[in-house]
């Protein structure tokens, strides 16, 4: 209901945005079925990124090997609400073009790029406080809790060729996961 900032004092805080998690859908395909408009910042492009080892281990590199990576603030109604790093391999880094994201997912272009459809994810989440530079580009204190959100998708043939690893703000999202149909486990008799 209230934020304290320091410097600005306790605030009421703004309604929260809500990210659908489960069923899986793409950050711009779930806001867009919301009727909520995001706007995208690239805040950089680079074909040959030097990876975070996690991120190396997650696309299958050797040590040292590098990777296309993009930087993307993302806002609704000019209140940050994550800073993504995606992270693709360097052949389709090469052809991708930063300038599309305002019109095509990245996820979308990676794909296209690649040939192949994404047939199968993985997904971390976890509530971590904030590094430095994400606390700036956030606009929160470093070290206040955020939900530190990777993905990893693959193709069909199982080669990883796309990861996000995004950091939420928390007193702007509000995370949902829904299921149409839920089976419970069957119990066995001992």
């Amino acid at each position: 209901m209230v934020s304290r900032a320091r410097g600005r004092g306790t605030i009421v805080s703004p309604p929260k945005v809500i990210r659908n998690m489960v069923p899986f859908t793409m950050l711009e395909e779930d806001f867009r079925q919301q009727g909520v408009v995001l706007e995208t910042e690239v805040l950089d492009f680079q074909v040959k990124a030097e990876l975070p080892e996690l991120v190396r281990e997650l696309l299958r590199l050797k040590v040292g090997a590098t990777a296309g990576r993009i930087g993307l603030l993302r806002r609704i109604a000019d209140r940050v609400i994550c800073l993504e790093h995606r992270y693709m391999p360097t052949r389709i880094a090469r052809r991708f073009d930063p300038a599309q994201v305002h019109l095509r997912p990245v996820l979308e272009q990676v794909q296209q790029l690649a040939g192949k459809p994404v047939t199968s994810f993985s997904w971390d989440m976890e509530f971590l406080p904030a590094t430095d530079f994400a606390a700036a580009l956030l606009g929160i204190t470093p070290g206040v809790t955020s939900l530190v959100s990777t993905s990893t998708e693959y193709l069909g043939d199982g080669a990883p060729v796309h990861v996000n690893h995004a950091w939420y703000r928390l007193d702007h999202v509000r995370f949902r996961f829904s299921v149409d149909q839920w089976r419970m486990p069957k119990r066995t008799e001992r």
